[in-house]
């Protein structure tokens, strides 16, 4: 650091303080417009991850399509899991009833192609016009008017839903089976003419719905549409894990009647979905500053949920909605950076050409034995040697770097030049030469960026060890395999 600053002041003296000035307020305008490029790029993907995550209402849905009683089990252990702010439970049960089963308006039988029950751990997921406000069910006909005809009219003002399972005491082999339905007792099944009533529901009221509408907010607020009969019965309520779990047994085909302890089995076509939405406790994982980082943890998050979910039960997957969109937003984001660096680029170029041409002009107009030299044709390269050389005390050291360098360029600048003369084909000697000459130029280019990052990483002796290994290379390269041009043209002697 030392050694640097009489070069310093010695640059200093020579160029004046106006040049100093003028070549730091270019360079911090050219720095402040690429800072400009860069942080306006970063803030505008900032802004565009956060709106599309504020359009995300859930970031993991877990699809739970079986085993319905363990269901509380799975949404109590994905709760307490690492990272997860907020879990809530949509379910949508649906079933094709048997022959045995019937559903019951008022005591009045209803047949319908699909029975399904809708219902959701919060209130504010089910959508709003089939929304119960009164604690019942509302009925909702799924179809077109053509299909429901006058069946919406009838269902209104109607007071009470139940499904009626036909019991049959004793065994017929085929058909049923005597089993024990574990952790589900139907201590208050009722009897009527119909059968036992296994379901049973306080209406709200009726309307109809097209299967369209329910998919597309199916899509909104689980990122995946799902299975809507075209032509059916839905039972929206409100949260009620008793209705849950009888209205699964019946569907399943287990009914308990208490005054012959037999569970006889009638299952109808059952698809029961639940789905567990998850969201992520985002201001500790997600930032659109660092779109990578985001990006693996909530991958790391993802991994360890899906392999606890794995480990509770088979019948359940999990869907990384958000992690998903993340990788989006990484490919689109090292795009924005490529374009931002293209941008750049023309900016460097034009800093580099007002650089020049402000140096020029500095050195013609601040200095005069300068600005002399230069307009009679001193190169800027031999003019830097100088001011660097002006820095170094010891005499004789000045003597042998001058003595070096001048026989260096004396050496290898004509050499180098009648090689590429000689090698160039009569025919492309234009092209050759211009290619040479790119070649030429752009090793001056890239040399002090490779020497200039080795000396900062390495020290400026390694640097200059760095450059002589790479002449000795260079020199044996030409020695071994350099062709020798020195005889083309000539005649050949004569014997």
């Amino acid at each position: 650091m030392t050694s640097q600053r009489p070069v310093l002041r010695v640059l200093f003296k020579v160029l004046g303080r106006r040049a100093f000035i003028a070549f730091g307020v270019v360079s911090a305008l050219v720095v402040f417009l690429l800072a400009a490029v860069t942080v306006t790029s970063r803030y505008a993907m900032q802004r565009y991850v956060a709106d599309q995550v504020e359009r995300m209402p859930w970031d993991i849905s877990i699809y739970q399509t079986a085993e319905v009683p363990l269901a509380d089990q799975l949404s109590e252990m994905v709760g307490k899991a690492s990272g997860i702010a907020a879990a809530e439970r949509l379910y949508f049960l649906r079933t094709v009833p048997p022959y045995a089963v019937k559903p019951l308006i008022d005591e009045q039988e209803l047949r319908s192609p699909w029975l399904s029950l809708l219902m959701a751990s919060d209130l504010s997921l089910l959508p709003p016009d089939i929304r119960p406000t009164a604690g019942g069910v509302v009925l909702v006909l799924v179809g077109s008017k053509a299909q429901m005809g006058d069946a919406l009219l009838s269902l209104q003002n109607r007071k009470r839903f139940e499904l009626a399972a036909q019991l049959r005491h004793g065994q017929n082999a085929g058909e049923y089976e005597h089993q024990h339905e574990p952790g589900h007792d139907h201590s208050d099944l009722h009897h009527s003419e119909h059968g036992a009533i296994a379901v049973r529901a306080a209406i709200e009221r009726a309307i109809r719905i097209d299967s369209t509408e329910i998919n597309r907010w199916f899509l909104e607020q689980t990122s995946s549409p799902t299975l809507v009969p075209e032509l059916g019965m839905i039972l929206v309520s409100a949260w009620n894990p008793k209705l849950i779990l009888d209205f699964d047994a019946v569907s399943r085909g287990f009914v308990r009647d208490h005054d012959h302890s037999d569970i006889h089995g009638s299952p109808g076509d059952y698809f029961p979905d639940i789905i567990h939405l998850l969201r992520l406790d985002r201001p500790k994982l997600i930032t659109g500053w660092d779109i990578d980082g985001s990006l693996q943890r909530i991958i790391g998050t993802g991994s360890r949920l899906t392999d606890s979910v794995q480990d509770l039960t088979v019948s359940a997957a999990v869907d990384h909605n958000l992690g998903a969109m993340f990788l989006r937003m990484s490919d689109i984001g090292k795009k924005i950076a490529l374009i931002s660096l293209l941008v750049s680029l023309p900016l460097l170029l034009m800093a580099g050409v007002l650089l020049t041409n402000l140096s020029s002009l500095l050195l013609l107009n601040e200095r005069r034995t300068l600005g002399l030299l230069r307009l009679r044709g001193v190169s800027g390269q031999q003019i830097g040697r100088t001011l660097l050389l002006a820095g170094i005390s010891d005499y004789w050291m000045v003597i042998m770097a001058l003595f070096v360098i001048g026989m260096g360029d004396g050496l290898s600048s004509g050499a180098v030049l009648v090689l590429a003369m000689d090698l160039a084909p009569p025919q492309h000697r234009g092209v050759f030469l211009g290619v040479w000459g790119f070649i030429e130029r752009s090793g001056g280019v890239m040399a002090p960026i490779v020497m200039g990052a080795i000396a900062q990483g390495f020290g400026i002796p390694a640097a200059f060890t760095t450059v002589t290994a790479c002449m000795l290379v260079a020199a044996a390269v030409m020695g071994l395999f350099g062709p020798e041009t020195r005889a083309r043209g000539q005649a050949a002697p004569a014997r």
